[in-house]
């Protein structure tokens, strides 16, 4: 998922990247599709850390998209 984002982030810019709505629309289609790929069946047997990490994989799209740093409040960055 990491290596997907970097296709992300190198298109994403303040002054010259793609609107944030195509970079939304890139996220769903190119990143976000590879957890959510046969995860009915593999989702329940993950545990914890390793969906804490799906979480913050997560996150850093919602980053990347939004262009907010680091210290924006979860809950606000998650409502985009």
């Amino acid at each position: 998922m990491s290596s997907r984002q970097n296709v992300l982030y190198c298109t994403a810019g303040r002054t010259w990247g793609r609107h944030p709505a195509s970079l939304k629309a890139l996220y769903y289609t190119y990143t976000q599709s590879t957890t959510h790929y046969c995860a009915s069946s593999w989702m329940l047997a993950l545990s914890g850390n390793t969906v804490m990490k799906l979480e913050a994989q997560h996150r850093a799209g919602a980053h990347i998209i939004t262009g907010c740093n680091k210290s924006m409040p979860i809950a606000a960055l998650m409502r985009v």
